[in-house]
């Protein structure tokens, strides 16, 4: 069993790569297909900032891992 804390980071990093392929798969060629450029390019910088939180949490989950922390 995960500790709360390691439970917590991987929960938001599943969520949020959930999020982050919804909006590339659905939500982006949707508002393509319809012509909305301002929706297009909020999502646009929502991926971006998806990707990077996304990144951060796999890189602490994975050093939790290496550290041995990760319980």
């Amino acid at each position: 069993m995960l500790s709360d804390c390691c439970y917590d980071q991987t929960k938001m990093l599943h969520e949020l790569s959930r999020l982050h392929h919804f909006v590339e798969r659905h939500a982006l060629p949707e508002v393509r297909e319809n012509d909305l450029p301002l929706t297009e390019e909020l999502y646009k910088e929502l991926l971006i900032d998806l990707d990077k939180n996304v990144e951060k949490f796999r890189q602490a989950i994975e050093g939790l891992s290496r550290e041995g922390k990760f319980r």
